[in-house]
């Protein structure tokens, strides 16, 4: 009775058997593009495979590198990487079914287009068996004592002195390739060929990975080609894992039908994981986008059971996946890796667990993994505790400086030029809290946060760089902020007299460009009077996406706000924090008794209350004292 062979969809990474791969009824050839270098395999390439397979344990698989193709119709499957492997597997099937007879079932066919005569060649081979009458009375005795390069060197050129259309280098190297399978299988007996032959079709695999090309074109799949051969594109970790867990269900006992069964529930379950890690909201409030890049985004699930370390391979889980626990390396056990996701999903859906892990990963407080690790077997609220205290915990550090001891998150020592991580973690903080407190159940956008981008920033409110001007518009514009300011709120300072002096300077340049010395002025102005009005000071500070930054430069306050307003109602997709925007509409202002707020300016007012508001709203994590 013929054995029944069951067959997965070509269009998905599927684990094939030789067996499958020679019968499927999706597949009929492969093709080898005119870009690719044709058969390169000599000796030590070819019987390190064959004894591969001949060692394969009865109750084990094989599974040899990825086939990476891309469908071109009618069966036909172009190979992007995996020529040498295909084409040498041809070669040992034809050997063995010319010079043994073991191979009666029909096998895939090779076309290929680096050369005319490779196609023709490979084709005479196998269904001609040209090569028949030149290795018919090959005797090992003699090669042995010739030497294998000796001997093939004779025969080569028996063959192409009939042949001599077909002397060239491709096809030199696949004599070879025939030449050196048939000497290794010599010497076996006729039982040992067969078995040979049993591992090479039904325990011998491939991970067969179909290729997805946007555009269509011979040029776009040859850059794809380029790219992966250059390793610009390899398969993932995960996919290989995929394959793994194939292997696994495949070696079972199970019936067909219930092997079958288990791996498309696996497909099902990998699929609604990966769509659900796509989900930007999701992904980027477990992960920060400096760590590893994850094209395919399951493999940080294996990674966190693998308890993979930052400067680990890429391929760190997979290898360990395919050691096993009993060689060093971890089980397979894909209800472990569900229970991740299911954990995951949880502190997602939960608002408030949602905003304290995205804040303490990216801030770089503690790693997805390490915050898994130390909850394990901890209570919903322990959980809940445990991230509020390892807040709090990194918000009452302290360190020594020149012999005194400070606070690194007290908010008067919170300074652009000093903590200039410490105030980004305190505004993302407080952003996430405003939200919070303004529209409950709102979840703030980690992935707009997260995005290469935009990569968002500080902004000062109030102008403080003169070196980005270069005009004198934009030094007018620059100055003018401090006059109001100066002029409001101290106007018996000296510096009113400098302001006077820089405008009217600026004034009578003849053109519009700053000169040198004009320019070092205002430097030194700035100097002098940025740290009295307190500038650096986390009530000077704003998040923005670096695009917005730069599109306001160093403009005067009024004009920033009409930017940033702009901006925060454009449909371009441009997210302005709520923070920011409340900063620029002064909300946090305390109008006083005089019922008026400073509207051209950032005032000290403006800046004092705004601190104040930070600090009520995060009164829970930073620290009690300011030292």
């Amino acid at each position: 009775m013929k054995k029944e062979i069951t067959y997965g969809d070509l269009n998905t990474i599927e684990l094939l058997s030789i067996e499958q791969l020679n019968t499927h009824p999706q597949l009929k050839e492969f093709y080898v593009a005119s870009y690719q270098r044709g058969y390169r395999w000599g000796k030590e390439e070819v019987e390190y495979l064959l004894n591969d397979i001949y060692d394969i344990a009865s109750d084990k698989k094989y599974c040899i590198q990825p086939l990476a193709v891309i469908a071109k119709g009618n069966k036909s499957w172009e190979l992007i990487d995996g020529q040498q492997r295909t084409t040498t597997l041809f070669l040992i099937q034809t050997v063995l079914k010319n010079c043994f007879s073991i191979q009666t079932e029909p096998f895939y066919g090779l076309n290929y287009n680096t050369r005319s005569s490779t196609k023709d060649f490979l084709n005479d081979i196998r269904t001609d068996n040209i090569l028949k009458e030149y290795l018919i009375n090959i005797k090992i005795d003699d090669i042995v004592k010739k030497e294998v390069d000796i001997a093939l060197q004779e025969k080569w050129e028996e063959f192409i002195k009939s042949n001599a259309d077909k002397d060239n280098v491709d096809n030199y190297h696949l004599f070879n390739a025939y030449f050196i399978i048939l000497i290794w299988l010599l010497p076996k007996s006729s039982d040992q060929r067969y078995a040979f032959y049993k591992k090479l079709t039904e325990q011998t695999y491939v991970i067969w990975h179909p290729i997805t090309i946007e555009k269509e074109g011979i040029q776009t799949v040859e850059d794809f080609f380029i790219n992966m051969n250059a390793g610009k594109i390899k398969l993932t970790s995960a996919e290989l894992i995929k394959a793994l867990f194939i292997i696994d269900i495949e070696k079972s006992d199970d019936p067909w039908d219930v092997r079958d069964f288990k791996k498309k529930k696996l497909a099902n379950e990998w699929d609604s994981i990966e769509n659900e890690l796509h989900n930007n909201t999701f992904w980027y409030f477990i992960n920060n986008t400096t760590e590893q890049d994850y094209p395919t985004r399951i493999g940080k699930l294996f990674d966190i059971d693998c308890k993979k370390t930052k400067d680990a391979s890429e391929l760190f889980s997979y290898y360990q996946y395919n050691k096993g626990k009993d060689k060093g390396g971890e089980n397979l056990d894909w209800k472990k890796i569900k229970q991740i996701y299911q954990r995951l999903k949880e502190w997602y859906d939960d608002v408030e667990n949602y905003h304290l892990i995205g804040f303490i990963i990216n801030a770089k407080f503690m790693t997805l993994e390490d915050i898994i690790a130390k909850t394990e077997n901890k209570t919903k609220l322990k959980i809940k505790d445990f991230f509020i205290q390892t807040i709090k915990d990194k918000f009452a550090q302290e360190i020594t400086q020149d012999n005194q001891r400070f606070q690194l998150y007290a908010l008067n020592n919170l300074r652009y030029d000093t903590s200039y991580n410490q105030c980004k973690n305190t505004l993302l903080l407080y952003n996430i809290k405003l939200i919070e407190r303004t529209f409950p159940n709102q979840r703030f956008p980690f992935d707009l946060y997260q995005d290469p981008e935009t990569q968002w920033s500080i902004e000062h409110i109030h102008p403080q760089n003169p070196q980005l001007l270069k005009s004198k518009e934009d030094a007018e514009e620059w100055l003018k902020d401090y006059a109001e300011r100066y002029k409001e709120e101290d106007k018996e300072s000296e510096n009113n007299t400098k302001i006077a002096v820089l405008l009217q300077k600026l004034y009578d340049l003849k053109d519009s460009t700053l000169t040198i010395e004009l320019s070092n002025e205002i430097k030194d102005f700035s100097n002098t009077v940025n740290d009295a009005l307190g500038l650096h000071f986390i009530g000077n500070q704003a998040l923005l996406d670096k695009i917005t930054n730069s599109t306001i430069g160093n403009k005067s306050f009024l004009k920033k706000r009409s930017l940033i307003l702009d901006a925060s109602t454009n449909t371009n997709g441009t997210y302005i924090p709520l923070g920011t925007i409340n900063n620029f509409l002064k909300k946090t202002t305390n109008t006083g008794v005089d019922n008026k707020i400073k509207v051209s300016y950032w005032s000290s007012q403006d800046a004092e209350d705004y601190t104040k508001d930070i600090e009520k709203l995060l009164e829970n994590f930073l620290p009690k004292s300011n030292k």
